[in-house]
């Protein structure tokens, strides 16, 4: 968890379009069988938000790529 939470700690404060104060939040949302779910909380400019909200993901998927870290993906159609 702390390597993961580091990683992503290191993509918000680097992206210039996260605001410092207040300063971005992570946190353990929820804990799976075969996954830690991470829910990131960054401010940002109302202008700036879906272009940080964006580039953020794509950070953090590519530091987590390079460290190793897989990300769980689940897809579960409704059935009727």
């Amino acid at each position: 968890i702390a390597k993961a939470k580091h990683i992503a700690n290191q993509a918000l404060f680097s992206n210039p379009l996260v605001l410092k104060d207040p300063e971005p939040v992570i946190i353990v949302k929820n804990l799976h069988q075969n996954a830690i779910q991470l829910s990131l909380k960054p401010c940002a400019n109302n202008a700036d938000f879906i272009k940080m909200n964006s580039d953020i993901l794509e950070e953090c998927k590519t530091a987590f790529e390079k460290a190793n870290i897989t990300l769980q993906t689940s897809y579960s159609p409704e059935t009727k």
